[in-house]
């Protein structure tokens, strides 16, 4: 049965038949990093069929290793960016990774912030995971990628420290998956 669903899904993209029966979505991520936009088309396609996505390299104007409330200003400032490239879309999709502070204890977090044409914006956040008190001034001198590295020999981020239940793609995922809830539903 998955086998002919998988042929029948195939034969679909292959002559742009919309899975779903909605009008063919245009998606506009601005990203071109590959762990932030296979999960996000992947979500747009599990929730509208077949969507055309156009990829933009975009800055987020936040500093390197953004840390609360620029987490989710980097990506509010990557839509924005989007925008100023007058390429039409239906929905505009940037993310941000970064690091928030709550009750005294850090933690990394993904943020996607997702426009839609006629004007609303919603935000949604992943999982957050926690980063140790000791880790967060080295964190800030030279970023969260770079410490997780020294820590785990290179083999630093959310899988290994889950090992491999969860990737920085799952995280994406959810946050993408609550933004557009909002969007859709509010």
């Amino acid at each position: 049965l998955w086998k002919n669903i998988y042929k029948f899904r195939k034969k679909c993209y292959n002559k742009s038949i919309n899975l779903k029966g909605d009008s063919r979505m245009k998606v506009l991520i601005g990203s071109e990093n590959r762990a932030k936009v296979r999960p996000i088309t992947k979500v747009f396609e599990e929730y509208f069929g077949i969507v055309d996505v156009e990829v933009m390299k975009v800055t987020s104007k936040v500093p390197e290793q953004p840390l609360n409330e620029e987490v989710m200003q980097g990506a509010a400032n990557r839509v924005e960016e989007l925008e100023k490239s007058n390429v039409s879309y239906d929905y505009a999709v940037a993310c941000e990774g970064g690091l928030i502070s709550m009750c005294g204890n850090w933690f990394n977090v993904q943020v996607v912030c997702i426009k839609a044409k006629n004007g609303k914006k919603e935000f949604g956040l992943s999982q957050a995971y926690p980063i140790p008190n000791s880790l967060i001034p080295r964190i800030k001198e030279i970023g969260l990628a770079s410490v997780l590295d020294e820590v785990f020999n290179g083999k630093g981020g959310v899988r290994q420290l889950t090992r491999g239940l969860e990737t920085r793609e799952d995280h994406v995922r959810e946050a993408t998956i609550m933004a557009l809830s909002g969007i859709r539903n509010w």
